[in-house]
């Protein structure tokens, strides 16, 4: 586009950490302007966020904040790239069992628990959660966390819909992924999160993955006498 600088960082363009800590102590410093960035976005939100802010909270000086990071999205999106890499990686381990499973309902209710769980329980997960999604430059961070979690899903799923066409079911993993996700955001709008809508994902889910997989199987319980 013409006027526009090709050196400035647009949307969905990673911007580059200054210097990657190899030594012991330059690694406890990074981790010291993450720890304070995070405790920003948890007392303050996006809006309180700024490399002086957390240069003030990690006890040290703003320069060193830019030996490291050049300004506070990249800060961010270190953040938010750890965050959702936790997220796809837990999907990810997830797949092998999805796959032998009788009961694939049971595995998308478990899992569906699990990232209840994650967020509560993963420091600053909410925090950083919601900065992701308050900026556009970074939702590419949104996005590969989510094809990860797809792809995982559709591997996972063929073993159940094995007359179900590859293209339709990467396509039924995406949207299953994707609204899980979405409804995730908005039942954690509620503090701490809104149990109904949870409950209600696992029902639209288990509705809509009935339409193209199989039924499960369940062990029958033994008769009393």
């Amino acid at each position: 586009m013409a006027g526009t600088d090709s050196s400035e960082p647009g949307c969905n363009q990673r911007r580059q950490v200054r210097r990657i800590p190899t030594q012991p102590r330059a690694q406890k410093t990074v981790l010291k302007i993450l720890q304070a960035a995070t405790d920003i976005l948890i007392d303050d939100g996006l809006g309180g966020l700024n490399t002086n802010r957390v240069a003030e909270v990690a006890g040290i000086n703003v320069a060193t904040v830019y030996s490291y990071f050049p300004d506070k999205l990249a800060i961010l999106q270190t953040l938010a790239e750890r965050f959702e890499d936790k997220r796809s990686t837990y999907i990810e381990s997830r797949t092998g069992e999805l796959e032998t499973t009788n009961d694939w309902i049971k595995w998308h209710s478990e899992v569906i628990d699990r990232m209840v769980q994650f967020r509560l329980e993963e420091r600053g997960g909410l925090a950083i959660r919601r900065a992701l999604l308050a900026t556009p430059e970074l939702r590419y961070i949104d996005d590969d966390s989510t094809r990860r979690s797809s792809h995982a899903r559709f591997i996972g799923l063929r073993a159940h819909a094995p007359e179900v066409d590859e293209d339709q079911l990467q396509r039924v993993a995406q949207i299953t992924t994707e609204l899980a996700t979405s409804l995730l955001d908005s039942a954690f709008r509620d503090d701490p999160y809104c149990a109904e809508t949870i409950a209600e994902l696992k029902r639209v889910e288990e509705a809509y993955l009935s339409l193209y997989l199989t039924k499960p199987t369940r062990r029958s319980r033994p008769k009393r006498r």
